[in-house]
């Protein structure tokens, strides 16, 4: 695990990257066996408070590609699809127009 990245990552966004309360917890977009590789880069990284991070679990409310449309409307200098799908295994198609 990156913590540098990580720390770095919290200090550039110190507010929930969904509500914008006081964020403190670094989720991973990328998870499963995934989820190892995905710590240490950004664009696989949102800063959330924890009720948002727990709202991020349910991958009916929050499937990948909703995750990563919020992503890049939230930190579009880390937003990288390609460098994700890599890291991810899969294409993700992120048209839809909301987060």
């Amino acid at each position: 695990m990156d913590e540098t990245l990580r720390s770095t990552y919290r200090d550039l966004f110190p507010f929930c990257q969904l509500c914008g309360n006081v964020a403190c917890d670094v989720h991973e977009i990328a998870r499963g066996g995934r989820r190892v590789k995905a710590q240490g880069v950004r664009c696989c990284l949102l800063h959330l408070c924890r009720p948002c991070h727990e709202l991020m679990g349910d991958y009916s409310v929050w499937p990948v590609e909703r995750q990563l449309r919020l992503k890049k409307l939230a930190d579009p200098e880390g937003f990288d699809l390609e460098t994700f799908q890599e890291i991810y295994g899969r294409q993700v198609d992120i048209a839809e127009e909301t987060p």
